[in-house]
């Protein structure tokens, strides 16, 4: 699964709705929506009830969301962590040289 996947899908369950995540998500109505399938398809489940055009988060899609954020979260923090200690090296390795 890809992480921008998973951010989509954060995207649309913290704003409620495909159109209103385009607001805070750098992706299309179209974009998201394909994101989202592919989350399902990956998981193995539907996470949102659909009713039309409208979209609900369900009990399987909310319990998938909290572990979603846990996993978003913990690769923005390794990700942070790893540039850190990057920019550390290079500073050490600058100074001694």
């Amino acid at each position: 699964m890809q992480l921008r996947d998973m951010e989509a899908f954060l995207a649309v369950c913290r704003s409620g709705s495909l159109v209103a995540a385009v607001g805070h998500y750098p992706l299309t109505v179209s974009a998201l929506s394909k994101a989202i399938r592919r989350v399902e398809r990956e998981v193995g489940v539907d996470l949102f009830d659909r009713r039309g055009s409208r979209l609900s988060l369900n009990h399987s899609g909310r319990k998938f969301a909290v572990r979603a954020e846990m996993i978003v979260a913990l690769f923005r923090e390794a990700k942070s962590l790893a540039c850190e200690e990057q920019k550390r090296a290079s500073r050490l390795a600058h100074e001694s040289s």
